[in-house]
Formats: C-alpha cells, structure tokens, sequence
C-alpha cells in the first residue's frame, strides 16, 4: 500500500510548465531558416540510419558538417536533439512492424534552448547567426509571462506562424483541507468529501439530463430511418 504521508514529505514543491504562443507573421529570411533547420534534422536522420543509435555518437559525427549550414550552433545541437527522438520512435516502431518506412522531418519548425533568445522590451528577440537576430512583437499576455521574474524559461519552437516559449515556476505544495472523491454514473454522481476523518456524502441527480439525452437520441434515430436515403435531409433534420 502507498504511504501517502511518506511521499508528501518528499513532495514539498512541484514544478509547473506552461507555454505562451505569439503569433508573427515570418519573413522570407525565416522560411529559409526555417527549411534549413528541416534540412538539418533530415541530414542527421540519415546519418543517424546508419547504425548510430546513441546521441553522443552522432554528435560526433555530424556537429562539424552541421556548421556548414551557416546558423548559429545552437540550431545544430538542436537538430541532432530532434533528430535523435525521431529515430528513436522509429527503431520503436520497427521492433513491431518491420515493414516501417524510413522517418524523415516534413513539417516546417525548429526548436531552441533559452540561451539562443531573450525578451528585449515589447519583442523577444530571437538568434539566428552569431550577432545576427530576428525580432517577435510580443502580445500583453506573453510579455507579462516572459517579464515575470518568478519563472523559469525554458525551450522555444517556431513554425511558420508562431513561436510558443515553454516557461516554469516552482510552487510549494500546499496540505489539503480534505479529501473528495467522484464516482459517475448515468443517473447521478456521487462523491464523498473527507475531513479530519469525517466524511459528507456528496450526490448530483442526473436522472433529468439522462431522460433528455435518450429523447433526443431516439429523435434522432427516428430520423434517420425515414430519411436514410437522403443523407442531406436527413442530416439538416438532425442538425435542427
């Protein structure tokens, strides 16, 4: 049996994570970006094919060749990062199926540590090539999420139309007044609610929604047996 008393005493914080999605409307310098980074991740795929099951292996054996595609080297730890969880899946995949086709990026995106941008008044600002970076207009909910002290930043991804920014913070876990529990049924819900070693019995009669829901199915059913062959009347009656 869990001791949950035991593992309370071990819980004392939490970490909470959360992500922010600006909008922005790319320029034809991301695109390409952003097809060089899918270009990127396809290289270490392939070389990645070639019996090359470890991270720190096929490090070794694409980060120079990786420079060559003229971004920052961030984008190039981050792609063999990518590409390692994408072969990984797929050698998954293989084990059950080997007929797998062979996995390759298709999706415009690329994915940054926190060190590669940082919130420069209203916009965040974001590196491409050493001393070389774009800018994103920040709406108020993102500035106000990113200005905030008390969080941690984490990772960001881009796409063509948004760039969503993984942030955290650590909250104190706090003792529980009580405890409830739900059990749900298609009549009612019933729960009990337990403090300090009392316990309230808790019930929500559904018994009204229950013989709604069944008219409305048998409604619906009726209609479509009278009108089942004409699927268009059929599905503007249901639809009323």
């Amino acid at each position: 049996m869990v001791d949950l008393n035991s593992i309370r005493e071990h819980l004392d914080y939490v970490q909470a994570a959360k992500a922010v999605q600006i909008p922005y409307q790319p320029s034809e310098e991301i695109l390409e970006l952003l097809e060089t980074f899918r270009d990127m991740v396809n290289y270490c795929i392939r070389v990645g094919l070639k019996n090359i099951t470890s991270r720190f292996k096929l490090s070794n054996e694409v980060y120079h060749r990786l420079n060559d595609y003229g971004l920052h080297t961030w984008y190039s730890l981050s792609a063999i990062e990518i590409a390692t969880v994408i072969l990984k899946n797929y050698r998954k995949t293989l084990r059950r199926k080997r007929d797998a086709k062979k996995p390759y990026a298709k999706r415009l995106m690329a994915k940054l540590g926190n060190q590669a941008y940082k919130v420069i008044g209203d916009k965040l600002r974001i590196s491409i090539k050493p001393r070389q970076y774009f800018y994103i207009k920040l709406h108020k909910r993102a500035l106000r999420f990113l200005s905030d002290a008390t969080l941690k930043l984490g990772s960001i991804t881009l796409t063509a139309c948004t760039a969503s920014v993984v942030f955290s913070k650590t909250a104190e876990v706090m003792e529980p007044k009580g405890y409830v529990a739900y059990d749900t049924n298609e009549s009612s819900i019933d729960g009990a609610f337990i403090e300090d070693g009392e316990v309230e019995a808790i019930r929500f009669d559904l018994s009204k929604a229950k013989e709604i829901r069944h008219g409305y199915f048998e409604r619906t059913r009726k209609t479509q047996a009278k009108y089942s062959g004409d699927r268009r009347v059929s599905q503007k009656i249901q639809q009323k």
